[in-house]
């Protein structure tokens, strides 16, 4: 028996149908990552002991009395053997590729403490693209109830936290930090408490949006969820407690209660870059679309890239499309398109709501810049800087017409490259 990759630990008290549902999930899943599954019984009454006990490829644990849940996932990573900790609640249904993707991001992120999964609610519904918190230590999951494919919830991105629900953790992190602080007992706040002290300690969580999970909310914490009083009394107190733990860096970091959430979601500070292009950027094609993929991957640790392309995007095939929009949305850029391609969301929205955010646009070639005229008026008004990438292809020696459009054209941003340019240049550190 190869050793597993991944251990899944699913605490448990009681709610057998669930946990039979969740672990049909995982078998029939198509993940290729190995895994071992570590069923922590936290004292159920019900069949669970008799049922879970006799599958073979379930590690069961039962505890000899009810510890509750943070304690429960603490007895279940003692026992792990896999290099990852997948932290799976007993009320959630996986989906194909849920846990090839969350490793993925640990292959591609040096810093990476945590990586996140994509919830759902069970009618489809997204119950949460990452967690965020305000200064004062109040939290929303960003997203709820809003559409799954929506823009802003479909790009890798650094969050606060991801909900305990569905979480990877690199095991040597998980032990090196203490495990779940049984401050928090029995439960609430441990997996945000957690999250925060590991971005303390410079690592990073992130949200994989292509890691897909429907969760069947408020029932895997057992016996305390049931008991309405003491759970809103621990959710309370465990919330004062995280505050009072993580102030400084909330208040270093994080926006005052009340702000937009599109834009509490980034740190204060954050630096943000749009690329307007005429097209789904591609790896595929070359030229100054693999020079921008380049560039962002040399950025995207110190800036937040949004692409903006145009209506080109029909060109692409429903199985292109979406392999072109994951390639982009996996390097961390906030592509303003929804991930099904239609419908287009109006470009003119991204203008009205962001105006003030982006630090510098770049218009890749003419088509960019004479679609975005009017907004260029409005981002040099706002002291936007905007750069017109205009390229050795773009440059006309016998056409009067184009030349003079051209003209008109370089006339109305603030810079024009026309060789091979590094964007990285426009980012020199403060």
């Amino acid at each position: 028996m190869s050793e597993p990759s991944a251990s899944i630990i699913i605490p448990v008290y009681n709610q057998l149908d669930y946990t039979l549902t969740c672990l049909h999930s995982i078998r029939k899943a198509k993940d290729r990552t190995p895994y071992e599954i570590i069923v922590v019984d936290d004292y159920s009454t019900d069949a669970t002991a008799e049922t879970i006990s006799k599958m073979p490829d379930v590690n069961y644990i039962r505890n000899e009395t009810n510890l509750g849940f943070l304690k429960s996932i603490n007895v279940g990573a003692d026992k792990a053997r896999g290099e990852y900790l997948m932290l799976l609640n007993n009320d959630t249904e996986v989906k194909d590729g849920y846990l090839d993707s969350l490793t993925q991001i640990f292959r591609e992120h040096a810093d990476a403490a945590v990586a996140g999964s994509m919830l759902l609610y069970p009618n489809g519904s997204l119950q949460e693209a990452g967690a965020h918190m305000f200064s004062d230590g109040t939290a929303f999951n960003y997203g709820r109830g809003q559409s799954p494919d929506d823009y802003r919830f479909s790009y890798v991105r650094k969050v606060d936290y991801c909900s305990g629900a569905a979480i990877l953790i690199k095991k040597e992190i998980f032990f090196a930090l203490g495990k779940f602080d049984e401050l928090f007992c029995p439960a609430y706040c441990e997996d945000s408490d957690f999250q925060l002290r590991a971005a303390e300690s410079g690592y990073a969580c992130y949200y994989q949006p292509l890691s897909v999970v429907i969760h069947h909310e408020g029932v895997s914490h057992g016996r305390v969820t049931r008991e309405d009083s003491s759970s809103n009394a621990y959710q309370r107190e465990n919330t004062r407690k995280l505050v009072k733990r993580h102030r400084e860096r909330l208040a270093d970091r994080a926006y005052p209660p009340g702000t937009w959430q599109d834009i509490a979601i980034f740190p204060r500070g954050t630096r943000h870059i749009y690329v307007v292009a005429d097209h789904l950027l591609t790896q595929d094609h070359g030229g100054r679309d693999a020079r921008t993929f380049e560039v962002i991957k040399e950025l995207q640790n110190d800036v937040q890239v949004t692409l903006i392309p145009l209506d080109a995007c029909y060109q692409f095939s429903e199985e292109d499309f979406m392999r072109f929009y994951d390639a982009t949305a996996q390097l961390g850029v906030r592509i303003f398109l929804h991930r099904g391609g239609d419908p287009r969301v109006p470009v003119r929205r991204l203008i009205r709501q962001f105006e003030d955010q982006p630090e510098c646009v770049i218009l890749a070639g003419a088509a960019a810049a004479c679609h975005f005229q009017q907004a260029t008026l409005r981002w040099r008004a706002k002291g936007v800087r905007v750069i017109l990438d205009a390229g050795p292809e773009e440059q006309s020696d016998g056409d009067d017409v184009r030349r003079a459009i051209e003209t008109y054209l370089f006339g109305q941003v603030n810079e024009v490259r026309q060789e091979d340019y590094a964007l990285t240049s426009v980012f020199k550190p403060f």
